[in-house]
């Protein structure tokens, strides 16, 4: 599934012109049906995607055609800087909000888990959803690890 965020939450009936044109190429894990009736839904993102056309054949919900972002190859030297000074600010944010996890850090050992860490710190920050989505749309790690360290 291609998962993007609606622009302005008070539309009741988002189009693909309401929601933003970079998202997240995901695999729905779970779904369960909470006491409202409404869905609680578990995906896990895989890659950054963007939204390159609509699929107007389906009209129950909005299908889309998209299209990987890939993260582009840097240096290792440089991501491992990069990494030490993002590491040292999480761990700096994180001791003074309680409820943040310490432990997510620790396990880094390849520039793919660089990768995938750093997404996953931009989302414990107490950021605002064009915030986030500044970030999400920063396919190139560097550019991305300086964002999050700012």
């Amino acid at each position: 599934v291609f998962i993007s965020t609606q622009l302005a939450m008070e539309v009741e009936n988002p189009t693909v012109n309401d929601v933003y044109q970079e998202g997240t190429r995901a695999v729905v894990l779970q779904v369960a049906r909470m006491p409202n009736g409404s869905l609680k839904i578990l995906a896990e993102g895989l890659c950054r995607s963007a939204i390159v056309s609509q699929d107007t054949s389906v009209q129950e919900f909005i299908s889309v055609h998209y299209e990987d972002m890939p993260t582009p190859a840097i240096k290792e030297t440089e991501a491992k800087a990069l990494w030490r000074r993002l590491k040292e600010l999480y761990l700096d944010y994180a001791a003074l909000h309680e409820k943040m996890p310490t432990d997510l850090v620790s396990a880094v050992k390849t520039i793919q888990d660089i990768d995938y860490i750093s997404d996953t710190i931009a989302m414990h920050l107490n950021l605002t959803v064009a915030e986030r989505q500044e970030i999400l749309v920063l396919a190139n790690l560097e550019e991305r690890i300086i964002a999050l360290c700012g």
